[in-house]
């Protein structure tokens, strides 16, 4: 179990932080997978996407077939979990060094039933155009559109600038009727000092609500210790 430093910040944080000094660019987040810091990275799905995936409730409302994304997948442990349920599921990192990671991760996976059903990609996700159909060829510039997309320490890695860009792509990016399923965390006073960044599920309302609309907003049933009362589910139906 992790355990603050003098700053109160979990182990990694503060010096990620001053490495990406709020950039959005490959080269200093490749230089953080280089050296290691991933704090984020806990081996591991969250066990509040597991329950949420798992409990009637929750997973009645999300999709078991098509297409699923997880922008900035870390090392892939949620699109293991989501092609698991029955989705095409494709991670997309600006990172080159963290989709390596990803597809090494990924490859220990391929006894699994669903390894086919796993993809990365590098791309820069704010870019990112839809293809006309599904039956069309994707290019550098371009990506089929998805059921369900996975947002889980995206968001609060993005500083205020990105927020629009953030919920119009997924609004680019999501078909009519899919679903944005939001781990919204770590949920705190909102400030500066990132990544990650506090934040609130009054964000994703003011920034989503014209595209999608919320069926479903409440803490999981199953959190991490480290992480109870700082993390919510929010399920999001594409308009």
């Amino acid at each position: 179990m992790s355990t603050a430093n003098a700053s109160g910040l979990p182990p990694g944080v503060e010096k990620l932080r001053e490495m990406l000094a709020g950039a959005h660019d490959s080269g200093k987040w490749d230089s953080a997978w280089q050296a290691g810091l991933t704090p984020w990275d806990k081996g591991q799905a969250q066990a509040a996407l597991v329950s949420t995936l798992s409990e009637a409730k929750t997973s009645e409302l999300l999709p078991t077939s098509g297409r699923a994304v997880v922008p900035g997948m870390g090392r892939g442990y949620d699109v293991a979990l989501l092609a698991s349920r029955g989705l095409h599921t494709v991670g997309v990192d600006i990172s080159p060094k963290a989709v390596e990671a990803a597809q090494q991760w990924l490859d220990s996976q391929s006894s699994t039933p669903a390894s086919s059903q796993m993809s990365v990609r590098a791309a820069d996700w704010f870019s990112l155009e839809p293809t006309q159909a599904d039956s069309e060829e994707e290019n550098d510039g371009t990506i089929k559109a998805f059921d369900l997309a996975y947002d889980y320490t995206f968001f609060c890695a993005l500083p205020s600038t990105l927020h629009q860009k953030w919920a119009d792509t997924y609004a680019r990016l999501i078909k009519p009727g899919g679903k944005l399923l939001c781990l919204v965390y770590p949920i705190g006073p909102l400030s500066d000092a990132g990544p990650p960044y506090n934040v609130s599920s009054d964000q994703h309302k003011a920034l989503l609500s014209k595209a999608f609309e919320l069926e479903h907003h409440a803490p999981p049933s199953k959190s991490a210790p480290e992480r109870n009362g700082k993390e919510e589910i929010m399920i999001w139906r594409r308009k």
